[in-house]
């Protein structure tokens, strides 16, 4: 039954030193211009979202280990706070028992809205510190592919809040109406059995740290490289997010259980891939 549970994306926004660049002055106006080229998302979508998540492939450098990545981590917090962007939130995620050609990891940024994106990168790129990344923690990572365009941006919108506060597991799906369904079709799922399921779940489990989002892509993906078992178009992508790893199973057992209903109806109005899993941690908090 690995189709998606609780569909929707998620809200913990994880952050990656972005990737690395051979001229500062091209290199902002690559990723400006590949922001600006790639955003699609229409101004009533962007009006409702509760924030802006953005995924970053990111590749592991020669030099990379789990200790100079939490140093050059530590570095970029420092130096983007000094900057003031002590509202970005990020999380590093990785794949759960399988891997992609694509990426080692992802980093994903949490901000406030699509404005905030756009003013910060904007403020990150002006202010050198990337370079002074690199040559700090040189050959660590590399991020964001050539000229900027493995960065990929969705307006999110919390369905569940998760209790994240060290490593979690999350899961994806990309998912498509059927014909003649939206989002209308969408948020009557959620309101209905959806909301009945997770009535039940959070009575037989008051601790749960689960929580789902959904996340709607600001770029077509049919533009854009994407990454296996992923396809070139979708209208959502759903994620749930798991603050206790181990609650992943708990999730599964009781949508077999009594969530029939719920998938039911779900897979009345949408397609979906299947899902993905990785396992991440906090990078970057308030």
């Amino acid at each position: 039954m690995k189709r998606k549970i609780l569909l929707l994306p998620l809200m913990i926004l994880l952050s990656c030193s972005q990737p690395q660049e051979s001229d500062k002055a091209d290199g902002n106006e690559n990723l400006v211009s590949t922001l600006e080229v790639t955003t699609t998302t229409s101004e009533a979508a962007e009006d409702q979202a509760n924030g802006y998540t953005e995924y970053i492939w990111c590749k592991n450098g020669d030099q990379y280990s789990e200790q100079a990545q939490a140093a050059r981590d530590q570095m970029w917090i420092d130096e983007i706070n000094a900057i003031g962007m002590e509202e970005l939130r990020s999380v590093d995620i990785k794949p759960s028992d399988w891997s992609s050609d694509s990426f080692d990891r992802m980093t994903v940024l949490f901000w406030q809205d699509k404005d905030a994106r756009d003013d910060g990168w904007q403020a990150y790129l002006s202010s050198g510190i990337e370079d002074t990344l690199n040559a700090a923690h040189p050959d660590v990572e590399n991020c964001g592919g050539d000229e900027w365009k493995a960065v990929y941006g969705f307006n999110s919108y919390q369905v569940e809040e998760p209790k994240v506060d060290g490593a979690f597991k999350v899961g994806y799906q990309f998912c498509s109406f059927r014909e003649g369904k939206s989002l209308n079709d969408l948020r009557q799922v959620i309101d209905g059995e959806f909301a009945d399921f997770v009535e039940r779940y959070r009575a037989e489990n008051p601790d749960s740290s689960w929580g789902a989002n959904v996340n709607v892509p600001d770029f077509n993906l049919a533009d854009v490289t994407v990454h296996e078992n992923v396809p070139n178009e979708t209208d959502y992508m759903w994620v749930n997010i798991w603050g206790n790893p181990s609650e992943y199973d708990t999730t599964y057992v009781a949508i077999e259980v009594y969530g029939k209903d719920m998938m039911d109806a779900f897979n009345a109005i949408e397609i979906c891939n299947e899902e993905q899993v990785y396992d991440g941690h906090r990078v970057k908090t308030l």
